[in-house]
């Protein structure tokens, strides 16, 4: 507990540019903290907030060499990732650059958060010409799903380049009248979203991670720093009701500001904190499987097990579409993939019964725990 409140204070040193007022140097367990910050992927913030501190610089070693890859990195997926932009741009493809792109900008240095992947969203009718001007280029084409072309670069960056967003929260009309939004500076056909949209993309986005195997602190950073921008409050409300994201949204927030500003917290709010803390930086498989089973938990525990159970046997239609993408122009064809899928798994076998073993080992508590939560997020 002490590494986690160590963590947020080295965060809230940085971001809000404070100093460090408790003495934690007796208190910390150094290797737990790496641990920690190695599963948040926070190696800059907790590093930065370190020197800045003057805590522990003579066991930042570690830290300062991972903190180097992270700027190394950095430093290529800036070069890659406006070469892509100005290919779009000289191409007349339209162009959206969502989440991490544009929160990077909101922290004091961009450098303080990386790009785990690049996304953007395109009109899936540019697809062909998207791969045809790539095809000679140093993006790799990776694969097409549903919901996106994905390539990849030397750098080992991950480009998703959508034609399609989050469907289990935002709607077609929605993702349409984004092509309306003003240009970026520099360019003709790249966009930028207004503040409105840009946060309530990032809280589908949570939401969709959240759902599907939890989120971590650096989420809940971006949160705080979008909250600090100027909005139009009145405008948000109304878009954030209407996609049912009002509760998830006012729950995190008031997390966010129990972090990094001191409000006082309730029983609610620390079991949200310590269940964002236990999850890795986007989640894990556990999670997913635990969430899916108290979701359907209504006070019947074998029940909603085995529910989940024959969902990993026989998945739901949107699940198969996304593993078979010609499913969504040719429906008929599903019983045949769920054939072509359970011979699959026969040589997987022993992963697909782990995952199933897993099924059975989660208690009561931990079910009913995260059926808590996620009803007081409006799941």
């Amino acid at each position: 507990m002490y590494e986690e409140k160590f963590l947020t204070d080295l965060i809230k040193s940085c971001i809000n540019d404070e100093k460090i007022s408790v003495n934690y140097s007796s208190e910390i367990d150094f290797r737990a903290f790496i641990r920690l910050v190695d599963k948040q992927k926070l190696h800059v913030l907790a590093y930065i907030g370190l020197i800045k501190n003057n805590i522990f610089k003579d066991k930042v070693q570690y830290l300062k060499k991972e903190v180097y890859k992270d700027l190394l990195k950095n430093s290529y997926q800036e070069k890659e990732t406006e070469k892509l932009l100005r290919i779009f741009d000289q191409n007349d493809i339209f162009c959206i650059p969502l989440k991490g792109y544009n929160l990077k900008k909101l922290y004091p240095s961009s450098d303080m958060r990386f790009l785990t992947d690049f996304d953007c969203l395109v009109k899936k009718s540019d697809y062909p010409k998207i791969k045809k001007i790539l095809k000679d280029t140093e993006f790799i084409y990776d694969k097409q799903t549903v919901k996106h072309l994905s390539y990849r670069t030397p750098s080992g960056l991950l480009y998703e380049i959508h034609g399609k967003l989050y469907g289990r929260f935002l709607d077609e009309n929605f993702e349409k009248n984004l092509f309306n939004c003003k240009k970026a500076d520099g360019y003709e056909t790249i966009l930028q979203l207004d503040k409105e949209n840009e946060y309530l993309i990032t809280q589908a986005h949570l939401a969709s991670h959240f759902l599907s195997g939890g989120i971590g602190v650096r989420n809940i950073i971006d949160l705080y720093l979008l909250n600090k921008q100027d909005l139009d409050r009145n405008r948000l409300n109304e878009l954030l009701e209407k996609y049912n994201l009002k509760s998830f949204n006012e729950k995190f927030v008031k997390i966010a500001k129990i972090l990094f500003d001191g409000e006082p917290s309730d029983e609610y709010s620390d079991n949200l904190i310590n269940y964002v803390f236990a999850s890795f930086m986007l989640g894990d498989e556990d999670r997913k499987e635990l969430t899916e089973i108290a979701r359907n938990y209504n006070g019947d525990l074998k029940k909603a097990k085995k529910g989940s159970f024959w969902r990993k046997i026989y998945p739901k239609y949107s699940d198969m579409v996304g593993i078979y993408p010609v499913l969504e122009k040719k429906k008929w064809l599903l019983p045949f993939k769920h054939v072509q899928r359970h011979f699959s798994i026969l040589f997987k076998r022993k992963y697909q019964l782990k995952k199933l073993k897993k099924i059975q080992n989660f208690s009561e508590e931990e079910v009913k725990n995260l059926k808590n939560l996620l009803e007081g997020l409006g799941f």
